[in-house]
């Protein structure tokens, strides 16, 4: 009966849905910049957890204050390499 009472306001099951999305947000998150920091790559960590590459990334750039670059830094490696091996 008094659960029966906290949800009769669609307000209150809102905010408790709304907090039970937001905690298992955080979890994700947390247990992707976990993988990250146990050098697993974007890849592996978007397989594991079953999202998108651009997911892991956004999360990374959120969670380790990465700053947002046009070019993963490995293709900025290769295109110094190629630019001076000319």
């Amino acid at each position: 009966m008094v659960e029966d009472l906290a949800f009769t306001n669609s307000g209150n099951r809102r905010d408790w849905l709304s907090r039970i999305d937001k905690d298992s947000k955080e979890a994700r998150n947390k247990r992707i910049f976990d993988l990250w920091l146990a050098c697993y790559t974007q890849g592996e960590i978007a397989e594991k957890e079953g999202i998108n590459h651009q997911a892991v990334d956004l999360v990374l750039q959120e969670m380790a204050e990465l700053p947002k670059i046009a070019k993963p830094f490995a293709e900025h490696l290769t295109d110094g390499v190629e630019r001076f091996s000319r």
